[in-house]
C-alpha cells in the first residue's frame, strides 16, 4: 500500500531551529527498539535531522510526516521554499561540500549516506524529501553490489 494512503503515525511542523530537534527526539522515542542494528537509528535521525534543518533554514519551514510500516520508517518532509534551481540541482544533490547558501553543503550528502532510500522532488512551491531507513542490516558497499546481481 502507498504512504500516501496510510495515515502517518506522527505529524511535526517545522518551523523554528527547535522544531528540529523536537521532531529528531520524538523520532527517536517512536522507533526505540525498532532497530536490530544499533547503527540504523541513528542513520535515521541524522538524516530526518538534516532534512529538517534544510527545511527550516532554506525553505520557509514545513512538516514532517512519520510511517513505520513493516521493516521500514519513512520521513517525508516538505518545505515551503522555491526550491532548487535546476541549474543547481545535481552539484547541491551529489557534490558533497557545494552550496548556494551559507552553509558547509554537507546535508545531503549525509541524507544519501545514511539512508536506504532518499528521494527528492523540487520545484517553484518548495521542495519534498522521502527519506526510508529498513531494519535490515546494512552491509557492506560490496554486499550491496553483489546482492543486484544475485536478484536478477
Amino acid at each position: 500500500m502507498l504512504l500516501s494512503m496510510r495515515d502517518p503515525g506522527m505529524v511535526r511542523e517545522l518551523h523554528e531551529p527547535v522544531d528540529a530537534t523536537t521532531l529528531r527526539q520524538a523520532l527517536q522515542a517512536l522507533t526505540a527498539g525498532f532497530f536490530v542494528e544499533e547503527g540504523r537509528g541513528a542513520d535515521l535521525l541524522m538524516s530526518v535531522t538534516e532534512a529538517a534543518t534544510n527545511a527550516i533554514k532554506h525553505g520557509n519551514g514545513g512538516e514532517a510526516k512519520v510511517w513505520v510500516v513493516d521493516e521500514t520508517v519513512s520521513v517525508m518532509i516538505v518545505d515551503h521554499g522555491e526550491g532548487i534551481a535546476p541549474t543547481h540541482l545535481a552539484r547541491a544533490t551529489l557534490e558533497k561540500g557545494y552550496s548556494t547558501r551559507i552553509s558547509l553543503g554537507m546535508g545531503f550528502h549525509l541524507m544519501l549516506e545514511t539512508s536506504d532510500v532518499l528521494s527528492l522532488s523540487t520545484g517553484a512551491d518548495g521542495t519534498a524529501v522521502l527519506i526510508q531507513v529498513s531494519n535490515c542490516p546494512r552491509g557492506s558497499e560490496g554486499d550491496q553490489v553483489l546482492a543486484r546481481y544475485l536478484k536478477e
